[in-house]
């Protein structure tokens, strides 16, 4: 049902718009970087804002990437088109208008950090940030509600599926963040920018633990066999190495003990915390593509029997914008 493309799109989608989102919310909360004639230049820059400049843009690119991968995959832009021009109320013309809104302000927050523009100021930055924040958690719940829409597949109708899928996007946006901190000169400014982000990952995890555990239990506890099916596969099947390893293991438990240590330790002036927090963070984006692919993997490949079972079960329930939206997701195989 998803293809590589798709997947793909799963994952640079969610932790662009999750990276743009985390951005978005430093810079009003924290940084306030100031714009227009009053920005300074040069050498002069705080490194905070500097990591945030390289976040932004960063965050932007992965975005744009997994956007061309959904374009690809859908191979008719028409498709999209339609949708912008005749909305419905399907949860795929809501991810059109999102990540369409998302990409012209995340270019234009990029741009801004990219060029020295005087005539735009501190105020315009503000208005595009608040925007690029909640558009991105909406296309961060997008990929959620992508998979979670989809009748046919009892293990993905979960109400747990979409808080799994932002909290993983968060985690892999301020993931994100951290490694373009590495690039930026280590100072007191700096070091407490990424304490700053390695507490609040803390709290993401925990919630992103909490939410894989409801979603799993409740497929195992599910009376749908298919759900069960599925389930099985994560815990002890073909995904469970995925799960376990690439997920639990790599992108939760090691990051959440390794982050807990440099909160404790963190705000000494040591680069090596710094730079082991960058290592974390490529391991939080190594769970952020193992979760999507584990998922995605055990909900597709379920014994032919139990699929035929759940798609009818599931058409009989359906409302009419459902079936539309899974006859656009079959169309486009």
């Amino acid at each position: 049902m998803f293809s590589e493309l798709a997947i793909t799109y799963l994952i640079l989608g969610g932790v662009g718009a999750g990276c743009i989102s985390i951005c978005s919310l430093l810079d009003l909360v924290l940084v306030r970087e100031s714009f227009g004639f009053d920005r300074e230049q040069g050498p002069l820059v705080r490194t905070d804002a500097n990591i945030l400049d390289f976040a932004f843009i960063a965050g932007f690119v992965v975005f744009c990437l997994g956007c061309a991968c959904l374009v690809v995959d859908l191979g008719r832009t028409d498709r999209l088109l339609s949708l912008l021009v005749r909305p419905s109320l399907t949860w795929m013309t809501f991810g059109v208008y999102a990540i369409s809104v998302l990409l012209v302000v995340g270019a234009l927050l990029a741009l801004v950090r990219v060029l020295y523009i005087p005539e735009v100021r501190r105020g315009v930055v503000i208005a595009l940030e608040f925007v690029a924040l909640v558009v991105g958690l909406a296309v961060a719940s997008y990929t959620g509600l992508l998979v979670s829409g989809l009748i046919g597949v009892a293990f993905w109708n979960s109400p747990w599926l979409v808080p799994l899928f932002v909290t993983s996007s968060l985690s892999g946006g301020i993931a994100l963040v951290v490694i373009c901190g590495a690039f930026v000169v280590k100072d007191e400014v700096s070091r407490k920018l990424l304490h700053q982000l390695a507490l609040a990952d803390i709290l993401v995890i925990i919630v992103e633990g909490v939410s894989a555990t409801l979603f799993v239990l409740g497929a195992l506890y599910a009376e749908n066999p298919g759900a069960f099916a599925s389930a099985q596969s994560i815990l002890e099947g073909s995904q469970s190495p995925i799960w376990w390893f690439g997920f639990v293991l790599c992108g939760m438990a090691v990051p959440l003990v390794a982050e807990i240590i440099f909160v404790i330790a963190g705000k000494r002036d040591s680069d090596m915390l710094s730079n082991a927090l960058g290592c974390v963070a490529v391991l939080v984006l190594v769970g952020v593509i193992c979760m999507r692919v584990s998922v995605i993997g055990a909900g597709e490949h379920r014994p032919l029997e139990l699929q035929v079972a759940s798609v009818s079960s599931a058409a009989d329930k359906a409302s009419d914008g459902e079936q539309e939206l899974m006859a656009f997701m079959l169309a486009t195989e």
